[in-house]
């Protein structure tokens, strides 16, 4: 029996829970102080806000230069002041149809 029938019969005999998705209401704004906050992940290299739902998340670059090709936008070498903002992301219900670039208020 293979590891997916496994997981198959498990989810039948015990049911699965489906991650939840944020209601997204919109409006959310960022917080300056946590925006500053040195990066966790050894890999990160900017912060995306969730203005939908107002999840932060740290990318890397590639991630990041991914998201500044949807928003039709190129990266600058020195990402340590600014942060992307997108208005929908995997967290929440909210429709992703913008990213932009921001610099980081102090």
């Amino acid at each position: 029996m293979s590891w997916d029938d496994d997981r198959m019969i498990d989810a039948k005999l015990f049911g699965c829970a489906k991650a939840a998705k944020i209601h997204a209401t919109g409006g959310y704004r960022p917080d300056p102080v946590e925006l500053s906050d040195p990066l966790e992940w050894n890999r990160g290299v900017i912060r995306e806000f969730c203005s939908g739902c107002g999840s932060l998340f740290e990318l890397c670059r590639s991630g990041a230069a991914a998201m500044g090709e949807l928003g039709g936008f190129q990266l600058p070498d020195d990402l340590s002041d600014r942060y992307l903002v997108v208005d929908g992301c995997s967290c929440c219900d909210a429709v992703f149809t913008s990213v932009s670039l921001k610099r980081i208020k102090s």
